[in-house]
């Protein structure tokens, strides 16, 4: 049983209107994004904090 993401996967050359729009919305806020694909997917999204 395969597990994730497919091997090659780019979130800003997906199809699925949900990982455009957090795509969009992490490049908005100048942050970024980490993805982990090993037994499932794990999405981590770092930005600045904003005092």
């Amino acid at each position: 049983m395969e597990w994730g993401l497919p091997k090659g996967f780019k979130i800003e050359e997906s199809d699925s209107l949900g990982l455009q729009l957090v795509h969009t919305l992490i490049e908005q806020i100048d942050g970024t994004l980490s993805v982990k694909n090993e037994k499932g997917t794990k999405y981590l999204i770092t930005f600045e904090k904003v005092n």
